[in-house]
């Protein structure tokens, strides 16, 4: 199925969607990698509108998910005083759920896996470890910011083993510091793995 994105749905913020004004027709798989890899939102709007908010909460609520994910407004929408919100635990939840997921359908696991493994942003946890260029080390994760928030969500897969972590950040004043901090999260993991 494609989508139309009319020029008055584009919005500012992360993502190309708003510097492709000739491409207005996207396909879903299109839509579903421009929201996790380049953290597009206008993908991600797109996609919210498809499911809608109402849909999207009640199956936060059915999954008990609704104390850790607050899903209440499209992105870059400040009109409201509504925030979308996530804590670390469901972040790695839902993070565990996609790899479960990858895994009871092997005819999507690649679909599933590709854009977190193709995540252009890869300065936080995975930051030093993506320099080092380990092989065999798999790192698929998804960011997250907004003006003095730095959040990332990670899976780590090296020789069998899988390590998951989220680290969310708010208000530590200067953003590498955000950054180092989550660096050496990584770094711990990744020395524990080995």
């Amino acid at each position: 199925t494609d989508f139309q994105i009319p020029s008055e749905k584009v919005v500012a913020g992360a993502g190309i969607i708003q510097i492709l004004p000739q491409k207005r027709i996207w396909t879903l798989e299109e839509l579903l990698h421009l929201m996790i890899a380049v953290s597009d939102n206008t993908a991600t709007n797109q996609l919210i509108e498809l499911a809608t908010i109402a849909k999207l909460q009640s199956w936060l609520r059915e999954n008990n998910w609704e104390d850790g994910i607050q899903l209440e407004r499209q992105m870059m929408d400040f009109t409201t005083v509504k925030q979308n919100k996530i804590s670390a635990k469901a972040a790695v939840t839902i993070f565990q759920k996609i790899m479960m997921l990858s895994e009871a359908y092997p005819d999507l696991k690649e679909t599933i896996r590709r854009p977190l493994l193709n995540q252009q942003f890869r300065s936080n946890l995975a930051g030093t470890l993506e320099e080092a260029g380990i092989s065999g080390l798999l790192m698929l994760n998804k960011t997250g910011e907004l003006k003095n928030i730095q959040h990332d969500v990670a899976v780590f897969e090296y020789k069998g083993k899988t390590r998951f972590a989220a680290a969310l950040t708010n208000n530590t004043g200067l953003e590498a510091n955000a950054t180092a901090w989550m660096q050496t999260v990584g770094k711990q993991l990744f020395s524990e793995m080995t």
